[in-house]
């Protein structure tokens, strides 16, 4: 038997050898990768929005409110991008409604961009990163009569930016 030279590769630990693998696969990904074009921008990665809303809701047998309050939008502040005009999109159950608010009306801050039946949409101008969060409007809406199994509040909120991801709050009765 032969004495093997210090760069044999049968003398090499089965550790070393899997290490030594991994490297160079690693090493010509990234060659691969900077050859390619850049990649596109993935949608919730880059500037996520972050919201928080408290729903509370009152439950009498001739009468429900539930009331949307102390709700906050922000962009993460390691968002590469803000967030756009954002919008504020309220929707519920048949049988609530919402009072007070009309078309081009402004409630701290917010625009009111839309009003129907089961819906309202608010917008505000765009928040940048590493700007304070924006307070969300208070609403409540009314229902007349018991809460019904599966009444449904949802709160969204979106960014018109390409990087926003939507994020939302929804709140429902079950039995």
């Amino acid at each position: 038997m032969t004495p093997s030279s210090p760069g044999d590769p049968h003398d090499r630990h089965p550790h070393d050898q899997a290490v030594s693998e991994t490297a160079s696969w690693v090493s010509a990904a990234v060659a691969r990768s900077r050859d390619s074009a850049p990649p596109l921008p993935l949608p919730g990665i880059v500037a996520p929005l972050e919201f928080a809303l408290d729903f509370a809701a009152n439950s009498q047998s001739d009468a429900v409110s539930v009331s949307l309050a102390n709700g906050t939008v922000g962009v993460a502040p390691w968002a590469a991008d803000a967030s756009g005009v954002l919008t504020i999109s309220v929707r519920w159950s048949e049988g609530f409604s919402l009072a007070g608010l009309e078309t081009g009306s402004e409630i701290d801050g917010w625009t009111v961009a839309a009003v129907a039946a089961g819906r309202a949409d608010l917008e505000h101008p765009s928040i940048g990163r590493g700007v304070p969060a924006v307070p969300v409007p208070a609403l409540t809406l009314v229902k007349a009569g018991a809460p019904d199994d599966g009444d449904e509040v949802t709160a969204r909120v979106s960014g018109t930016s390409g990087y926003c991801r939507d994020c939302t709050v929804r709140g429902w009765s079950r039995s």
